[in-house]
């Protein structure tokens, strides 16, 4: 919405890619943040709530800024509900190296979020860098959040509905959830 508001009609899909990506690590440092602090450290409910309050905190946001702002209020609407309406391939040429890279890494670290997935102390015993895989699980979500609003907007449902589908399908293995290119990457 700010990228709009800014640049109107003149924002051109390479813009907005930058705009996407800039908006996703913003986001998700301040979700990280959040969900970090008080006693306990990282856990997933902190995560879960502190992601609830930066999507309210961001929807103000949006709010304030298209009554401000209303000649980009069509565009606006648009950008809010996402669509892959009118999206061609260009559109998606122009992110996947970055969707690319967001799925390699997170391949890479399918296994080490298994271990992660037992619990801080656990997956330190068994000898994972936890900081190491923070930073790269979220420099992958920064590059898959962002490619895949860039190119169809923040689809909020599907966000919702698809991880829990696939848990449902596959079960909570990120081996399976991720599909592995190399069963040795995660190795490493």
């Amino acid at each position: 919405m700010i990228g709009l508001a800014v640049f109107g009609s003149s924002l051109t899909m390479s813009r907005m890619v930058w705009l996407a990506f800039a908006g996703a690590a913003v986001t998700s440092f301040l979700v990280y943040a959040l969900g970090m602090q008080g006693r306990g450290g990282f856990e997933p409910i902190k995560l879960t709530l502190a992601g609830a309050s930066v999507a309210a905190f961001a929807s103000s946001i949006t709010s304030g800024m298209m009554l401000i702002n209303k000649h980009s209020l069509e565009s606006a609407l648009f950008w809010m509900v996402g669509s892959v309406s009118g999206r061609e391939l260009n559109h998606l040429l122009i992110v996947l190296p970055y969707m690319s890279v967001g799925l390699l890494l997170a391949l890479w670290l399918s296994g080490s979020l298994n271990v992660m997935a037992l619990g801080d102390e656990s997956a330190k015993g068994l000898g994972q860098r936890m900081m190491l895989i923070r930073v790269v699980s979220a420099i992958a979500i920064v590059l898959l959040a962002g490619s895949a609003v860039a190119a169809a907007g923040p689809i909020a449902f599907i966000g919702l509905i698809v991880p829990h589908l696939c848990r449902y399908l596959v079960g909570n293995d990120h081996r399976w959830l991720l599909p592995r290119v190399q069963s040795r990457l995660s190795d490493y």
